[in-house]
């Protein structure tokens, strides 16, 4: 009666004669395998988000190595550039006194 009502099946059915059972085979147990299933979806996401992660990182530390590298060489090519503009005026300003 509690097995009709909640869904419960009996794996034990009395047979014909006194002494005859069936015994049911145990259903299958789907929701351990879906479970397992679910736990290496999750796992593959979080692994595929740390890569993710990873990759974005590494993309934003070569843009920032890049921009380093441009800024380096702009400021070397100023530096050159004023230092030779100086010397020039040096020069320039010398040969001016050495011609009065």
């Amino acid at each position: 009666m509690y097995s009709q009502r909640f869904g419960i099946l009996q794996r034990e059915i009395k047979g014909p004669t006194p002494k005859a059972v069936i015994v049911r085979a145990k259903p299958p147990k789907s929701h351990r395998v879906e479970q397992h299933l679910e736990r290496i979806r999750r796992n593959y996401q979080k692994h595929q988000a740390v890569l993710d992660s990873i990759k974005s990182i590494e993309r934003d530390r070569s843009k920032v190595d890049w921009y380093q590298q441009n800024d380096r060489k702009f400021v070397k090519s100023l530096v050159k550039a004023r230092v030779k503009d100086a010397t020039q005026g040096f020069i320039i300003n010398t040969e001016e006194r050495r011609n009065k």
